[in-house]
């Protein structure tokens, strides 16, 4: 089983995004209230998503 991961912001106190690794179940409901969501096929991509360089200043 391969969970989503989802990063929160400590800040606003609230979810930002969702990394997943495989479909996410509800992922309109996701976008819709506001989060990202990034869908990868394997580790070696969380380098190299665009979306995902502010995490890594």
């Amino acid at each position: 089983v391969i969970l989503p991961l989802v990063i929160f912001d400590f800040i606003d106190r609230k979810p930002i995004m969702v990394i997943g690794f495989e479909e996410v179940p509800g992922i309109d409901s996701l976008i819709d209230s506001g989060m990202e969501v990034v869908l990868l096929d394997g580790l070696s991509d969380l380098l190299l998503v665009e979306k995902l360089m502010p995490l890594f200043d």
